[in-house]
């Protein structure tokens, strides 16, 4: 590896550091509550956001999106379900385990929740050409098919 291609890759990984923490920190997430109309934390937007886009979802699927424990999980689900955001059934395929879906409340509350995030996105990308759009999502994906394989294979047999 050259020193300009170990410098570039070294820029990467500080940005993607740099943006993945803004996404993810804790008052940016309440303040897309705060602007969808909901009285919500950081965990129970993330968690809400997740129910709404793959239900009927298991909590450890959930637990393994956000890097946290199933039991978190089950207490935040517990919050969202005590509001009336969220109902628990039984996993028809496994006795074991459940599947959290939104009631017709949570799934309101999800959509506003998709429309806060369209419109920062919509802010942010608003100088952008559509093809810019377009080559940035394309390159995004590729990436994050890249990262999936990287997290699942051993580095030396990348």
């Amino acid at each position: 590896m050259t020193t300009p291609e170990r410098s570039q890759s070294i820029e990467l990984l500080d940005t993607l550091k740099r943006v993945l923490a803004e996404w993810t920190n804790p008052a940016f997430l309440d303040r897309m509550g705060h602007d969808a109309g909901l009285d919500l934390d950081s965990s129970a937007v993330m968690v809400l956001t997740l129910v709404g886009r793959r239900e009927p979802v298991r909590p450890s699927s959930i637990a393994e999106s956000m890097a946290t424990g199933a039991s978190n999980v089950s207490k935040i689900l517990a919050r969202l379900e005590a509001v009336g955001l969220v109902e628990r059934s039984p996993d028809p395929e496994d006795a074991r385990a459940t599947l959290a879906s939104t009631t017709a409340l949570g799934k309101e509350a999800a959509v506003r929740l998709d429309d806060v995030g369209v419109q920062a996105m919509q802010s942010m990308l608003r100088e952008w050409k559509p093809a810019q759009r377009q080559q940035f999502l394309e390159s995004l994906r590729r990436f994050e098919e890249a990262t999936v394989l990287m997290v699942k294979t051993p580095l030396a047999e990348l």
